[in-house]
């Protein structure tokens, strides 16, 4: 009896010991676990802030980590870059959240920053557990130097493909310029091989001076696009030295007056404050010559140039007006391009280059030239030259 009265509390005690054993292995595991946990996440944390990738997570539309080479890349603190709803959407503009990303995705970002700044990321995004909660880990690379490299390449391969343009649309104009006179010699010459003997002297003389005048003609042509390629390949010298503005004009409208066929009234203002500038001779001169030669060209016999120059803003301008033909308002912006010459031209001659050269040189010198013009009234053009160097 007292044997079967014991049995039960016998079997009873190891019960007890067996429950109160299970209840602390349960705590133990979970102790572990969290403990497993807790270093899961400091080991996650070491290697994302020790990676070069950029390391972002998002969870419920809010950037809620950063890894610190965020920071340093974007310019921002972590604490602006948690709480910007803007660099969220810039982040995730496909609006990705755990329920609808099945797989990773990536995709270029362009990502504004402040002060106009841009910055390009390579991203990636993946669905993970942060603290327990369902987030998006999104791993970009800064790929901001190669974007602009690529940017770069493109124009230079677009600046090379617009100069090859040029050059064959240059040489195709050459070309054809060069071509007139060479018909004229050669269609005089043939002339004068068969009639020689049966023509007159003044006939002779006539054709003579055809051959002579398409020479001349060629020998300028010649000149003006060497000097057109030589200012295009930089190969043309600047010698500024101290040069005295109204004794070059006056020379200047001498040579030009004994050199036109028909002669024009050129009437000279000098309004110059200071009469000495940094300039160099020949290039200056080479500008006004084309520029005045235009205004004479292009005007009528009766019809008076103004030639001015005066101080602007402690610089010497040039004016040179006429009341010639004038020039077309949709023609204005590319009558300084090699070969372009307005349709209202007529028969007069010419080969488009004046202005060309112009430019170049004015351009060359540090300056500016500047036209206005109206058809039927004439033409204003304006050249600016620095009195002294600009600092290199």
């Amino acid at each position: 009896m007292t044997f079967d009265r014991y049995i039960p509390e016998r079997i009873s005690q190891p019960q007890k010991h067996s429950a109160q054993f299970g209840t602390r292995e349960l705590l133990t595991q979970k102790n572990n676990t969290a403990d497993r946990s807790k270093e899961s996440e400091n080991q996650f944390r070491t290697l994302i802030e020790g990676t070069s990738a950029l390391i972002f997570v998002i969870q419920r539309d809010r950037i809620c980590y950063v890894n610190s080479i965020v920071e340093l890349t974007t310019g921002y603190s972590r604490s602006q870059l948690l709480n910007s709803k803007d660099f969220y959407h810039q982040l995730n503009p496909q609006g990705y959240s755990p329920e609808n990303l099945e797989q990773d995705r990536t995709d270029e970002l362009k990502i504004k920053l402040t002060g106009d700044r841009e910055c390009y990321f390579y991203c990636c995004w993946q669905a993970i557990e942060w603290h327990g909660l369902p987030g998006i880990m999104i791993t970009a690379t800064d790929i901001t130097k190669y974007k602009q490299a690529a940017v770069r390449n493109y124009q230079a391969l677009m600046a090379e493909k617009e100069l090859g343009q040029n050059k064959t649309k240059f040489v195709s104009m050459v070309s054809h310029e060069f071509r007139t006179p060479l018909n004229v010699i050669s269609f005089s010459t043939s002339l004068l091989k068969r009639h020689l003997y049966k023509w007159t002297q003044a006939k002779q003389l006539k054709y003579l001076d055809r051959l002579q005048s398409s020479v001349e003609q060629l020998s300028s042509l010649m000149d003006e696009v060497l000097l057109i390629g030589k200012a295009e390949a930089g190969k043309l010298g600047y010698d500024p030295k101290p040069l005295n503005l109204n004794a070059f004009c006056q020379q200047l409208l001498t040579e030009l007056h004994l050199s036109q066929s028909c002669c024009r009234k050129i009437n000279f203002v000098n309004r110059l404050e200071q009469e000495t500038i940094l300039a160099d001779r020949n290039l200056l001169k080479l500008v006004l010559v084309n520029i005045l030669g235009n205004a004479i060209k292009y005007s009528s016999a009766e019809d008076e140039i103004e030639f001015i120059i005066f101080d602007k803003c402690d610089r010497p301008i040039f004016q040179i007006k006429d009341r010639g033909i004038g020039i077309p308002v949709e023609e204005q912006s590319k009558i300084f391009e090699p070969f372009q010459r307005s349709n209202n031209v007529g028969d007069i001659s010419g080969n488009g280059l004046g202005l060309a050269i112009a430019k170049k040189l004015v351009e060359l010198q540090h300056g500016l030239i500047t036209l206005s013009s109206e058809v039927g009234v004439g033409s204003v053009f304006e050249i600016e030259i620095p009195l002294k160097l600009p600092p290199s």
